[in-house]
């Protein structure tokens, strides 16, 4: 019977386009008992949205995203959203960008595209896609974030890694000629960049032996 109602009458924002206009949708569609037509009703409902559970991994285009941290947890990325899975609790815990969020400090606002896991196995560095990508360093027990690099790679980070000391981050932009920015990453330096190659790079390692950074594609 309310399958006529505008969608301002079911509760919705006047303009507001969606699937939902839809006759057959509309028919299965029922006013609340509780509403009227008030000014009120438009009004925000007082409740907000937590994560419980992060569905799925992102794997058709990224690659070493997925890792043990130090508890013997799994650590890997789906979406915006940094996971550690507990495989004997079967729990997760979520790095994500929510500042009403008393668990997190700062996460990513875009699609994680790279991962990376410091030599402790406790922090880990994800790097997003975005005009001015982010690059965050975070704590897999606590789940705070202790660093956020920013300002250098444009379009997104495609691959980091930690020094064999830590201290050090290097990434991967892509941008067209794929740079690549060296970090000290606790304290959100930029040390030094040079220009990768035109050619996509998929990963880029540290070299254990004498320093060197190696970037391959």
């Amino acid at each position: 019977p309310y399958k006529n109602h505008s969608l301002a009458e079911l509760g919705c924002r006047r303009g507001y386009r969606s699937p939902m206009t839809g006759r057959p949708a509309l028919s299965q569609t029922h006013v609340p008992s509780w509403w009227t037509k008030d000014s009120g009703s438009y009004d925000p409902p007082n409740a907000g949205l937590r994560l419980s559970w992060a569905y799925g991994f992102r794997g058709h285009d990224t690659r070493q995203n997925v890792w043990y941290n130090s508890k013997g947890e799994i650590v890997y990325h789906t979406a915006a959203v940094g996971v550690v899975y507990n495989l004997v609790a079967e729990t997760q815990k979520h790095i994500t960008d929510d500042p009403e969020s008393d668990d997190v400090a700062e996460g990513h606002s875009d699609d994680i595209l790279c991962m990376a896991r410091h030599p402790d196995k406790r922090n880990f560095a994800t790097g997003e896609i975005g005009k001015s990508p982010k690059v965050v360093v975070w704590d897999s027990d606590s789940m705070k974030a202790l660093a956020v690099l920013q300002g250098f790679h444009r379009r997104a980070v495609l691959a980091c890694c930690f020094s064999p000391c830590g201290e050090y981050l290097a990434c991967v932009g892509a941008d067209n000629e794929h740079s690549v920015a060296l970090y000290e990453w606790r304290t959100e330096t930029l040390l030094a960049t040079y220009k990768g190659d035109r050619e996509k790079i998929l990963a880029i390692n540290w070299s254990p032996f004498d320093g060197t950074i190696i970037t391959t594609g």
